[in-house]
């Protein structure tokens, strides 16, 4: 009898035991199946989200932050258990879609940075009287295969790539006379003034359009131009 008290007692202990262990493995917030890693491409730091799932509905939504030597750089400073639905976190996707990208300076070079994952999906449960129990985003941050908490990606930042190289600004076109190689000992120019003058002004105005915009268009008109001025036109 006192074997068989016990047996029961051991018995009652375990099925006492299995809805606990149950709702510990049922949790609705996501679960890591993957951890996320952070890349450098370029100038950019890239962070994946790494592998989810949950059992109460689709993990959609993410939370990315980054830190540089240990101090927060980009993201929410932390991330509760739950939020409620149709609310957003700073560094939240897809309310952010550059939320797991980060630009990096010169000054970040040699400079530990680490990128941190946390995966949301929506939890609602309405009661038979249609009284709504919660709505609310549940968010993950645990590994599936223990319930260890996620450890974030870290890296050191490497040399960045050189700026692209600018093309050089384009020489500033030549002057009438430069490009018709006249000099002012031009003895048309210095028989008439008047109308050089009128020259001049006929192509400051003519520089206005787009035929006559550069150096080579200018030379050519004007060389026309001073021939029939030249012949008393």
């Amino acid at each position: 009898m006192r074997r068989r008290a016990k047996y029961l007692l051991w018995l009652c202990a375990l099925v006492a035991a299995l809805p606990a262990a149950s709702s510990a493995r049922r949790t609705n917030e996501p679960l890591a199946t993957s951890a996320p890693q952070l890349r450098q491409t370029g100038t950019q730091l890239e962070l994946d989200n790494g592998g989810w799932f949950s059992y109460s509905g689709n993990v959609d939504r993410y939370v990315f932050r980054f830190t540089r030597d240990g101090q927060l750089v980009q993201g929410a400073a932390s991330v509760p258990k739950t939020t409620p639905y149709g609310s957003t976190i700073e560094g939240e996707y897809p309310a952010n879609p550059n939320a797991n990208v980060h630009t990096l300076a010169a000054g970040d070079v040699g400079h530990v940075f680490c990128g941190d994952v946390y995966a949301g999906t929506h939890s609602r449960y309405v009661y038979a009287d249609g009284t709504v129990a919660y709505d609310v985003i549940e968010w993950g941050h645990t590994l599936a295969r223990d319930g260890s908490e996620l450890q974030p990606s870290c890296l050191t930042v490497n040399v960045l790539p050189s700026p692209i190289p600018q093309p050089n600004p384009p020489a500033a076109a030549a002057s009438i006379e430069a490009a018709l190689g006249l000099a002012s000992t031009s003895a048309w120019r210095r028989a008439n003034p008047g109308e050089w003058a009128k020259l001049i002004r006929y192509h400051q105005d003519a520089d206005a359009r787009p035929a006559l915009a550069t150096a080579i268009g200018r030379a050519l008109v004007f060389a026309v131009d001073a021939y029939w001025y030249s012949r008393g036109r």
